[in-house]
């Protein structure tokens, strides 16, 4: 018979199943609403863009002076990270000196060769070649990427970074370049932002009319939009990071389709309705899978999870223990970036509940396959087997389940401020997914745990030259036993992989530090 407390015991395990059943359909009836809410949005054109005071931004009339031409368009990047390295230091640019250097440092594009082969070579300098010449100069560089659908979040980010003093913004445009004809691509300096009057003033090193040029804010924006509003932040390693401004507030707007595309806009309305009625339709059908799991777990019918989390006592970033359970296991498939959306989705809504992952993975994967991405040309939905889904559009994913989300770059030498960046995103509650090679953490693993039996050999093969193809879940980051954990849905047995930092940092390296960040949105 059992004892008088091992009843109450009972009871109250009873009691806080069905608490976690009810809240569980209570969650999935709160993500039917929310997926309903951007399905009627989308129908009906409506969206949510992000609000940029009318003000006057960065500080045109003293970073004017900050410019240097050049007629080699080939090697106009150099030109740019002159000026921006002029800015930053208070200095005259000096672009001879930048070629110089450009001429004796290997480029991290270019096997083999230097950055730039000098004057009469028609082999462009690359963007991220320019940058790293900056980061010679101990000069911090971080990429953001966005979706073509996330102007105003770009520019908005673009008017945050012109109000720090320390800071130099560099974006990709297309436009007139002297002595070529049409319009051509090249990175300029962003010295002021006037939303009062519609006026972005940049300094363009490709035009004898460039120093301080004055452009529409319509303008700027079909300029700067074929480049996906790719935003170079730069800012002396020696200057403090200071704290992002405070949240923008944001608004839904209504657009209405040009008279010329009504009937498009009509075919496609229909299409969003029938995908919503298919999203709800699979919201019910998961919100009583949630109810079979909850109860096989309150009649005592469940398998046990073991839930084993590093040592509290440790230097750690991260809630090991809290988010180990949000994952589920990808199969033979490429969804490990929509797989790990679904986990950052359940890590910063599910409130440290129980959540149904295969079905949430599942709603992220359709969600994926119906909705248009933000980078692929052609119009082509962001997910289609056997490819896999850009981190852009994993941004636009969690942000239409009413989540803020971030994409960062580093440069390959920058891996000490990503690993920053990365802590503090976890020491912030921020869900996290980074980019990786596989292989390397595999190998890693392998090798570090079954060393006995593996003896160093490479059970996983790598390539000769390794490229980011994964994106995995960041649990945490321990300090004190130099271990990264993570979730990752592309191993049976991913779930909580510690991997050891230094090895970590190598396959996300190559990925340039390729980071997504997110958090409730508040605003």
């Amino acid at each position: 018979m059992p004892t008088p407390s091992q009843i109450i015991a009972a009871i109250q395990g009873f009691g806080a199943n069905l608490y976690l059943t009810a809240m569980n359909q209570v969650y999935g009836l709160q993500r039917n609403l929310d997926v309903l809410r951007d399905d009627v949005a989308n129908v009906f054109g409506i969206h949510r863009v992000v609000i940029t005071k009318p003000l006057p931004f960065g500080t045109p009339t003293s970073t004017v002076q900050y410019y240097v031409s050049t007629n080699d368009y080939y090697s106009a990047a150099l030109a740019t990270v002159a000026m921006a390295y002029g800015q930053l230091t208070g200095t005259a640019p000096d672009l001879q000196g930048i070629i110089d250097q450009a001429l004796t440092t290997n480029s991290f594009v270019y096997n083999g060769q230097t950055i730039y082969l000098g004057p009469g070579s028609t082999q462009f300098v690359k963007w991220v070649d320019s940058f790293e010449l900056l980061q010679d100069k101990n000069v911090r560089v971080i990429t953001r990427n966005y979706g073509t659908n996330q102007w105003s979040k770009a520019f908005n980010d673009l008017t945050n970074g012109l109000q720090n003093p320390t800071k130099a913004m560099i974006v990709p445009i297309s436009g007139l370049v002297d002595g070529r004809t049409g319009t051509n691509l090249k990175t300029v300096v962003v010295i002021g932002v006037d939303n009062l009057n519609g006026i972005v003033t940049v300094n363009d090193p490709t035009r004898a009319d460039g120093q301080g040029l004055k452009m529409t804010i319509d303008e700027f924006k079909d300029a700067w939009s074929g480049q996906n509003y790719q935003l170079v932040t730069t800012q002396l390693a020696s200057s403090a990071s200071t704290p992002p401004p405070a949240p923008s507030t944001t608004k839904l707007v209504w657009s209405l389709p040009r008279p010329d595309r009504i009937g498009q806009a009509v075919q496609s309305a229909f299409g969003g309705i029938a995908a919503a009625f298919v999203h709800q339709i699979d919201g019910v059908r998961d919100n009583f899978a949630n109810l079979s799991t909850d109860l096989a777990r309150t009649f005592g019918v469940a398998e046990p999870v073991d839930l084993t989390p590093p040592a509290p006592e440790n230097i750690q970033y991260g809630d090991y223990a809290k988010n180990f359970k949000y994952w589920a296991y990808q199969g033979n498939y490429g969804t490990c970036a929509l797989m790990a959306t679904a986990a950052v989705i359940a890590q910063l809504t599910g409130n440290g509940m129980p959540v149904d992952m295969n079905a949430l993975g599942q709603a992220v994967i359709d969600l994926a396959e119906t909705t248009v991405s933000g980078v692929r040309p052609g119009g082509v939905p962001m997910f289609q087997e056997p490819s896999g889904t850009y981190s852009q559009d994993v941004v636009t994913l969690l942000n239409m389940y009413n989540l803020n989300a971030d994409y960062v770059t580093y440069l390959k030498n920058d891996g000490n401020q990503a690993l920053v960046g990365l802590t503090t995103a976890l020491g912030q509650g921020q869900g996290v997914i980074v980019s990786v090679h596989n292989n390397t953490i595999y190998n890693a693993y392998v090798n570090t745990y079954f060393s006995e039996y593996t003896k160093g050999k490479l059970l996983f093969p790598n390539r000769t030259d390794p490229v980011s193809n994964h994106a995995v879940v960041v649990l945490g980051v321990d300090l004190t036993k130099n271990l990264v954990y993570l979730n990752d849905s592309a191993w049976q047995k991913g779930q909580g992989l510690p991997i050891p930092l230094d090895t970590f940092m190598t396959a996300w390296q190559y990925s340039g530090y390729g980071t997504v960040t997110a958090e409730l949105r508040t605003t």
